[in-house]
């Protein structure tokens, strides 16, 4: 058993850094071949800019974000942003205002690459916090890079991300591989020893579920079945009738790990309620979202990864929560402090440099050490990963979600 699941995970990563590749190269034909951008002139315009910068000018930072899917409450990253904005503009930064550029990707890739080439070729934008997709990720990443624009990712987890080594791409989130691993510790703390492995065939879902796997086998878990669904699938009936006890009476598994977006996992979970299947489900911080609790009854008992604690007694966290309340009238969640912190971090180590130089801001942020955050204390590598934060637990009960004690 533990051969065959290595291997998977062998295959799958031959196959991982293939796409990265892939995509490397693809963009950097974009960028190089069909562009007449020349990047590099334009690194060096943007240094030269933003060094002898007048000193009546703001502070420009592009923040990109799925926003259309926000307009219901889907999340709250733009207002986290702006309570940032706000409090560094009653401050100063460098005796300067902050204005934030905001920008809709509509999880598309062509308008990721559009506004990263637009923001590229402005040289008075000192960096961007961007995206929540690593599909868009990858590719932006490559143009800020070398257009050398400082990059914050507050959502991307992906361990693709952050694989090549860029200088000036980083992000204020842990790796899928720390959230893996820790879904996986957290199932054996539960006990649940035989487990059923679902996922979508997506780079983010492949990532965390090989990742998932990996830790279960080393963890002594049983992998019952494992199975995979399209990223746009929603009967899932081929699927759910091979783990439903009504009709496969010799399935025998104490939780179900499951790997997708906020649109099929819930509906996953609701069809697998109906085939008669109660058992718990675990999935990644991606489901940390009020979507998942407005789709009923059926997400009762889903756990669910979080990379945010309201319930810290840190008085940065709290200050955070009362200041967002009072301006907002409504609890921040996971990606309003996400928003919030990526502005912050990015402020600090422009307060440290004492520079709007992107170069030393990301040399700054590559040896960032214990940045006191609204999550506690925490550095950045010279890869660009966050390292040293936590990872929590909740569970959905009656629409809504309650924090457990997985130490």
């Amino acid at each position: 058993m533990k051969d065959r699941v290595k291997k998977k995970i062998f295959y799958f990563k031959y196959i991982f850094i293939f796409i990265i590749l892939s995509t490397i190269i693809l963009v950097l034909l974009d960028i190089f071949v069909f562009k007449t951008t020349n990047m590099t002139l334009l690194k060096e315009q943007r240094r030269d800019n933003l060094i002898n910068f007048p000193k009546d000018k703001s502070i420009k930072i592009g923040i990109v974000w799925p926003f259309f899917s926000s307009v219901d409450g889907g999340d709250y990253f733009r207002e986290g942003v702006e309570l940032a904005v706000k409090e560094l503009n009653k401050k100063k930064l460098l005796g300067r205002e902050v204005e934030v550029i905001f920008k809709d990707d509509k999880w598309e890739i062509d308008v990721a690459k559009d506004i990263a080439n637009e923001f590229a070729n402005d040289r008075d934008i000192v960096a961007v916090i961007a995206h929540d997709d690593i599909d868009l990720a990858i590719p932006a990443s490559i143009t800020y890079e070398y257009a050398g624009v400082v990059m914050i990712a507050p959502a991307v987890s992906s361990p693709n991300f952050t694989r090549v080594g860029f200088d000036y791409i980083f992000r204020n989130t842990p790796s899928d591989i720390v959230i893996g691993q820790k879904l996986a510790d957290f199932a054996k703390f539960m006990n649940y020893r035989k487990i059923v492995i679902l996922n979508s065939r997506d780079l983010y879902s492949k990532d965390l579920t090989e990742i998932f796997k990996q830790r279960a086998v080393e963890n002594g878990l049983e992998i019952i079945y494992d199975n995979k669904f399209n990223k746009n699938e929603r009967i899932f009936s081929k699927i759910l009738i091979n783990i439903s006890p009504k009709i496969n009476h010799s399935i025998d598994y104490d939780a179900i790990f499951v790997a997708g977006d906020e649109e099929n996992v819930p509906a996953l979970i609701q069809k697998a309620r109906e085939h008669g299947i109660f058992a718990p489900f675990l999935t990644g911080d991606m489901l940390d979202t009020s979507t998942i609790l407005e789709a009923g009854d059926a997400m009762n008992g889903t756990i669910v990864a979080t990379i945010y604690n309201n319930q810290l007694l840190n008085e940065k966290t709290q200050n955070f929560i009362d200041k967002f309340q009072k301006v907002y009238h409504i609890a921040p969640d996971t990606w309003a402090a996400q928003g919030y912190d990526a502005l912050m971090l990015l402020a600090h180590a422009i307060e440290k440099t004492k520079s709007l130089d992107p170069k030393m801001i990301a040399n700054q942020l590559k040896y960032m050490s214990n940045f006191e955050s609204i999550f506690g204390k925490y550095s950045l590598n010279t890869k660009g990963d966050v390292i040293d934060r936590d990872i929590y637990f909740k569970v959905v009960e009656d629409g809504n979600f309650k924090y457990l004690n997985a130490n």
